[in-house]
């Protein structure tokens, strides 16, 4: 009986198929530094660190003393000064108004940005953060909203956008009163927010016309015996004539509005200017215009920039957020008027208010954060180093072997 066959192998199959090349780099023998830690090495590694740090954080605060100038006068909330107390409110949308003056300190250099500052409003709270719909605010009409929990509706209306971030904007007015300075309310949010989070609804039109509008005006203008301008939603709102809404827009339903102008408008049209809209289901759904009027402009809605700014959440309860920028230079001792409309309340959660001027560096508008942590973590890096030492040279340290022994 013959015995079986064995299986054969080619030359080259001796090796697994995969098995890397003989060479330090793939067999993992490359030499390597391993540097023996002894508490003074430790020392020396944590003090020079720290020197470092240290240098850091002047370098930082150097930057901050010279460049930076900041301004702040709080208007509203406990605390208030007693030349600011008209200002404040203890209900939401009460339209108070007063003027604030502030007084620069220093030259500043254009541009002055102007900032709100809210304390002990917690927009990093986790039921806050969540309550908004993405695909809203991109757009589209979704068919399911439980992300808004638990703000969705307002009366009959479904909120458009929902949600608590987008329902719980700041919406006071401030206007800068100087007549030789000039406040702009654009380019403040983020170019990426701006361009690539926020869209109009879907078949939002709008368009300028010669049409006689004054019988259906979508937002209603009215002004006070001081010459301030308010904006509101009519009780009742009446479409335009449908051959005026086919003719500019091409669908049955729209509604007037006159602009205002400027940065309110986004830029789209002059003061004085009549222009038709329109909005799908105005009936079912209750618009970011109709919920902010005087903030929030028909022609743009949520590419606003005041909304934009709001919905990039603060981190801390404590925050400031971009109103506007002056474009020239404040001279010392230049005292700046604003006008404010207050309706922001911050009473219920026992919050303050501020208005906030002042420049901006590299490094941004407020860095004393910043070299408060380089040169705190560097001196606390120094004083470990030296508890070391002490440990290692005069509080009878265990003595070391012979390292020598651990080379080769």
């Amino acid at each position: 009986m013959s015995e079986p066959a064995t299986p054969t192998r080619g030359d080259n199959e001796d090796e697994a198929p995969n098995k890397p090349s003989d060479n330090a780099w793939y067999q993992q023998k490359v030499p390597a530094y391993q540097p023996l830690l002894t508490p003074i090495k430790i020392a020396w590694i944590l003090f020079g660190t720290g020197i470092v740090f240290i240098i850091i954080g002047l370098s930082v605060r150097s930057v901050n003393t010279n460049d930076i100038f900041t301004r702040k006068v709080q208007y509203d909330g406990d605390g208030t000064p007693s030349a600011n107390r008209n200002c404040r409110t203890e209900t939401a949308d009460t339209n108070t108004q007063c003027i604030l003056e502030l007084e620069i300190k220093q030259k500043m250099e254009e541009p002055v940005y102007v900032w709100y500052e809210i304390d002990n409003f917690y927009q990093n709270h986790n039921r806050y953060m969540t309550s908004f719909s993405m695909e809203q605010l991109l757009g589209t009409y979704p068919s399911d909203d439980s992300t808004c929990k638990p703000l969705k509706s307002s009366g009959d209306k479904d909120l458009y956008p929902c949600g608590v971030i987008a329902n719980s904007m700041f919406n006071d007015v401030i206007t800068l009163e100087n007549e030789d300075i000039r406040m702009r309310e654009n380019n403040l949010a983020w170019a990426s927010d701006h361009h690539k989070k926020f869209a109009q609804p879907e078949d939002f039109e709008w368009s300028t016309t010669t049409a006689d509008i004054s019988g259906c005006l979508g937002v209603i203008s009215t002004t006070d015996a001081a010459g301030t301008e308010t904006l509101s939603i009519p009780a009742t709102q009446t479409s335009c004539l449908e051959s005026v809404c086919q003719a500019d827009l091409g669908s049955s339903t729209c509604f007037g509005y006159v602009c205002r102008g400027g940065d309110f408008d986004g830029g789209h049209c002059v003061k004085g200017t009549s222009t038709v809209y329109y909005y799908k289901d105005e009936a079912k759904y209750q618009y970011l215009y109709e919920t902010y009027p005087d903030i929030v402009s028909p022609l743009i809605g949520v590419k606003n920039e005041h909304f934009n700014v709001w919905l990039r959440l603060g981190g801390l309860s404590d925050f400031r957020k971009l109103y506007g920028r002056i474009t020239s230079t404040l001279d010392k001792g230049t005292v700046l008027s604003f006008k404010v409309k207050n309706n922001f309340n911050v009473d219920s959660f026992k919050g303050k208010k501020y208005i906030v001027v002042g420049t901006s560096s590299a490094l941004g508008g407020n860095v004393a954060a910043l070299w408060e942590c380089f040169l705190y973590l560097g001196v606390a890096m120094c004083g470990i180093a030296l508890l070391f030492l002490a440990k290692s040279q005069l509080m009878g340290a265990r003595k070391l072997g012979d390292t020598a022994y651990l080379k080769g």
